[in-house]
């Protein structure tokens, strides 16, 4: 052995890995209290405070009577058929803006096969009595709109 130097025992590696180990623990135990939102843990495994958060957010989805005061003609026929079900914003996107000011927020009126797909592409899961076509073999080449009109979906 060299002067000056020491002996390296065959266990050093482990002793400094155990060392870094519970240097990096310790540092977590005394950081984690700062790092823990204060209402964690109020209602279990969540963040009392998200509620607050969700409330203070802006309204983007506006009541289907909203609809109805504009657009009564198109309102009648969709409550009249098989989508009487669904809200306008389900096919139309979220609606508020809009009805806040109707001219420089449109909704979206985009109707191509990718938007009733949403819902009547076929899924296995779906029950089997829901409309539900197989998007390359159900006139694969053409848009729904061709055959279907949306707020009142039978056949033309």
């Amino acid at each position: 052995m060299k002067e000056g130097k020491k002996e390296i025992s065959k266990y050093s590696h482990i002793k400094r890995l155990f060392g870094i180990y519970f240097g990096i623990l310790i540092i977590f135990i005394i950081l984690r209290p700062f790092l823990i939102p204060k209402s964690f843990g109020k209602f279990g495994h969540y963040r009392a405070d998200s509620i607050a958060d969700n409330i203070n957010l802006p309204t983007k989805y506006a009541d289907i009577k909203e609809c109805e005061s504009c657009h009564e003609e198109e309102y009648k026929k969709v409550i009249s058929y098989s989508h009487k079900s669904l809200n306008c914003q389900v096919c139309h996107g979220a609606l508020s803006a809009h009805i806040e000011s109707p001219d420089e927020n449109k909704p979206l009126k985009e109707m191509n096969r990718n938007s009733c797909g949403i819902c009547h592409f076929e899924i296995e899961s779906r029950p089997s009595s829901f409309p539900q076509v197989n998007e390359k073999e159900h006139n694969p080449d053409e848009e729904c709109i061709e055959c279907h009109i949306p707020h009142n979906p039978s056949i033309k």
